[in-house]
């Protein structure tokens, strides 16, 4: 199976194979897949001076469809997390994955995630919250 039987495929078979695999891996095949699939899987790990960056680009990407994002021992505040919650606003986010633990999110950071269950698509959400100073837990 080469390059150039991949770029026979229609554009919506190759986002299919590429959600199947949930993974970014198919559109570094070529610049054809690249350009179909660009931005539609994505895994960062990032500090907390990146959230509100990472947060404008993730808004930004329309054809988000799975987000492994891990921000962990950032000392990240309620705010951070609050950026974050604007992801229930992708249209097309359907795996969402977030470590946040050992974070300063507190009981205001939590509340600011539980929006991200209201997001239209989302499948499957998965946070690790722990060691946020988080009540109840």
């Amino acid at each position: 199976f080469s390059h150039i039987m991949l770029v026979q495929l229609p554009n919506d078979i190759l986002a299919h194979i590429s959600d199947f695999l949930q993974s970014a891996l198919l559109s570094q095949v070529c610049s054809h897949t690249w350009e179909v699939l660009r931005d539609r899987h994505i895994s960062l790990r990032i500090n907390k001076c990146d959230v509100f960056e990472a947060s404008e680009f993730l808004r930004d990407a329309l054809a988000l469809h799975t987000l492994s994002l891990e921000i962990s021992r950032a000392q990240m505040p309620p705010a951070g997390a609050e950026a974050l919650a604007a992801l229930k606003e992708s249209p097309t986010l359907r795996y969402l994955s977030l470590n946040l633990r050992c974070n300063a999110l507190g009981d205001p950071g939590a509340q600011f995630l539980s929006g991200l269950k209201e997001a239209p698509a989302l499948h499957t959400l998965s946070l690790n919250l722990g060691y946020n100073a988080i009540s109840g837990t």
